[in-house]
């Protein structure tokens, strides 16, 4: 279940700051980034966030070239086994788009929302292509602030009156959801911060150390460092030039 540690909050005061070097960096602007190819990438927000919180990444990669949508979930903070269907039906949404033509969709999922994103990928590995999260507990049961904790604990007895699910919203629910997440990790990429003030850092990081990125970050503005969305944009131009080599192949 939830494991309380001891993060450092105070850390994430640096959003202030991460947030003003974001409107001031040339990435924001798609300077000095590659061009995107004008992919699908969905972006996914984390606990208690909705899409308000990824406008800045939305805006960012539009800029740089990509199509990225919005999850339309509302607030991050319903029964996830929902959420996840919810996900795959606007899955479908964005690869029925004719500009796409039945393209994998890359996923951006931050914190909880990565958490949807390995989710989506497992069950829908027809629609999903790679997966990046961001600052997400990799674990069921990675350390978190002890303010998140009752936060968590008071939102499961909200979402369990309202389902009439006994566990939903736990570690020990036994949803789709919940089971994928004890699965293998379908995370393609996580970018982690070790001095995350809100989720322990090393519980947001893949058992793969390949796949694993460090950028100092809090996690409320890993989503606002220019850094972050620098690596971002490498990483989907990456994946962009792997898919064409794979299709020149054939």
């Amino acid at each position: 279940g939830i494991r309380i540690a001891p993060t450092p909050f105070w850390l994430e005061g640096r959003v202030v700051v991460e947030a003003l070097s974001l409107v001031f960096s040339p990435t924001t602007y798609g300077l000095g980034v590659p061009n995107g190819n004008g992919g699908p990438v969905l972006l996914i927000p984390g606990f208690l966030a909705d899409d308000l919180s990824m406008h800045p990444l939305w805006w960012s990669l539009t800029v740089k070239g990509w199509r990225p949508y919005f999850s339309e979930l509302g607030r991050n903070d319903y029964c996830l086994n929902d959420q996840l269907n919810r996900l795959s039906r606007r899955l479908d949404q964005i690869r029925s788009l004719a500009k796409h033509r039945n393209q994998p969709v890359d996923v951006i999922g931050w914190s909880l929302g990565g958490l949807l994103a390995r989710a989506l990928k497992k069950t829908r590995p027809d629609g999903v292509g790679k997966v990046i999260t961001l600052a997400t507990p990799q674990q069921i049961d990675a350390g978190i602030h002890p303010w998140l904790a009752q936060l968590a604990a008071l939102n499961s007895q909200r979402v369990q009156r309202q389902t009439g699910k006994i566990a939903c919203f736990t570690a020990d629910c036994s949803c789709v959801f919940a089971q994928t997440v004890r699965d293998e990790n379908e995370a393609d990429v996580c970018i982690w911060s070790e001095s995350d003030g809100i989720v322990e850092g090393k519980g947001t990081k893949h058992s793969d150390e390949t796949r694993n990125r460090h950028i100092p970050t809090s996690h409320i503005g890993m989503g606002l460092s220019p850094r972050v969305h620098r690596e971002l944009a490498h990483l989907l131009a990456e994946f962009g030039e792997e898919r064409l080599s794979a299709e020149h192949q054939f």
